[in-house]
């Protein structure tokens, strides 16, 4: 038996996942603010360094040239002081490196000089700074040093005399952010747990009419209908809890009224449901055959059966069968008999046999004077030919397409379940047709030949071979269809009485 969770609970996980979703949300798109707050503010705060320092070497440039190592020197380490700024550089017009704020680039720079030779950026993003020609700050994101690197060329009369750049740490950034984020983190913590607490309180409050009213009427459930729900609210379960005592009120009287009637139509409506689930849902499809079938149920059921089996690659079997009386006795009895078919035909291809093990079987299950009609053949699909038994059934109808006649088949045998096995297996025997091209196998219940007319008519089985001489031109499907026309149209306005149930194989080749 599954495991019920209380509604306490449910409501619970689900206020709790509620406000855990919302928390998190609203905890992502804080830290993606700040992150985003936090790399503005550092752009722009090196924005401002880098004009300071841009203004300062073009102040001394012009003045003192690009010579003056120990003013530009003294420059670097100024905002080498500033938080989060490393990597300073300043460049002459054509790239070259004048000085640099990390030692040992700078040793490189004054060695160069003493060779009389140019050191230049080797670094793909600096190189980037020195091919600007216009006096626009260049921000870019240096992934190897995790930066972000600002350069401004430094321009005199739109003529590019040097450039100035420098690094902005990230990781700055990403410390910065973490912190908040950690505080976020406890804060939903302690939210969570308080939200958890009072979720709590709050569904005991709600759940408390809740469960009194479902306790009120699983009591009623039992049987208790005298019982009342004590539900004091103005809400919609004081509402409810009064349409529970009213329901049941009502019910108590309706209980006092019933009538035979209706306890057959549930019945009735049961069975042809379990009928309905059991048919097959399609008939077969195989090379050189064609198969049609129908089923339709009465306003009152008398338990048909019809079934398409595969008992072997090579040969399916076919059954009708008509279960006496009528209602849930029937349909279960029908369930039973076809429980057992599927069960024992497969592998087996004696119709006969199979008919002795289900009369074995369903004469210990069946209810005392209930019995089952059936036919069971098992069609050779590869020597056009049927292997069948009778078991008080209509006899087989065979169409030659060679004389455009019926032919009845006729084999001994008696119901299912109605006598011994031993007195059953003496009775039934085994018969065989050999089908010819265009040949048609026919199998019915009583519902079709005994279906009545407004006149108190049958239908009879004559009228039956008559109307399958008539059609046998067509496919199998078409000619059941055929035949329940015309037994619609004989019945016209009479209620149906009985199932009809109809089973067609016609050899196409």
């Amino acid at each position: 038996m599954k495991k019920k969770i209380s509604l306490k609970i449910q409501f619970g996980l689900y206020i709790v996942l509620l406000i855990s979703v919302i928390i998190t949300s609203i905890l992502l798109f804080i830290r993606n603010q700040e992150k985003n707050a936090l790399t503005e503010e550092m752009q722009l705060r090196g924005s401002a360094l880098i004009k300071t320092l841009a203004g300062n070497v073009k102040e001394i440039f012009l003045t003192m040239g690009t010579t003056d190592l120990i003013s530009l020197s003294g420059l670097v380490d100024q905002i080498k002081q500033e938080k989060g700024v490393f990597d300073i550089w300043i460049l002459k017009e054509d790239g070259s490196l004048i000085i640099h704020s990390d030692d040992k680039i700078q040793q490189q720079i004054d060695e160069s000089t003493v060779k009389k030779t140019k050191f230049f950026f080797k670094e793909a993003v600096p190189l980037k700074a020195a091919g600007k020609k216009n006096e626009e700050l260049l921000v870019l994101f240096n992934p190897l040093k995790n930066s972000y690197q600002i350069s401004k060329a430094i321009m005199v009369n739109k003529k590019k005399i040097g450039i100035v750049g420098l690094n902005l740490s990230k990781k700055m950034i990403d410390s910065t952010v973490s912190g908040a984020v950690n505080k976020l983190i406890f804060i939903s913590i302690v939210f969570i747990i308080l939200g958890i607490f009072f979720t709590y309180v709050l569904v005991s409050i709600i759940v408390k009419p809740i469960k009194r009213l479902a306790d009120g009427a699983n009591i009623i459930g039992k049987g208790n209908l005298d019982h009342r729900i004590d539900v004091i609210s103005n809400n919609e379960i004081g509402e409810l809890a009064e349409t529970f005592n009213k329901m049941t009120k009502d019910l108590k009287a309706a209980q006092a009224n019933l009538v035979e009637k209706e306890r057959m139509e549930k019945e009735i409506q049961i069975a042809r449901n379990i009928q309905q689930a059991l048919l097959p849902k399609a008939v077969p499809r195989i090379k050189k055959f064609s198969f049609g079938a129908l089923y339709r149920s009465a306003k009152e059921v008398g338990g048909d059966y019809y079934d398409f089996i595969r008992v072997d690659p090579t040969h399916l079997g076919l059954v009708m069968a008509d279960v006496s009386g009528k209602g849930v006795p029937a349909a279960v009895i029908m369930a039973i008999t076809r429980s057992i078919l599927r069960s024992y035909a497969p592998g087996n291809l004696s119709p006969k046999d199979v008919f002795s093990v289900v009369n074995y079987l369903l004469r210990q299950n069946i209810y005392q004077g209930m019995f089952v009609t059936a036919f069971y053949g098992i069609l050779d699909i590869k020597k056009n030919s049927l292997q069948f038994a009778k078991a008080g059934h209509n006899f087989l109808i065979v169409h030659r397409s060679k004389t455009r006649e019926c032919e009845i088949i006729k084999s001994k045998g008696t119901a299912l379940g109605m006598t011994t096995p031993e007195r059953f297996d003496k009775i039934i025997e085994e018969a065989e047709v050999k089908l010819n091209k265009g040949d048609i196998i026919i199998q019915y219940s009583d519902g079709v030949s005994e279906a009545k007319n407004d006149k108190g008519e049958l239908y009879s089985s004559e009228r039956l071979y008559e109307n399958i001489n008539k059609f046998s031109g067509i496919d199998a499907q078409g000619l059941v269809n055929k035949i329940d026309e015309s037994v619609i149209s004989w019945a016209k306005n009479t209620p149906q009485s009985d199932d009809i149930s109809i089973i067609a194989v016609k050899l196409e080749e």
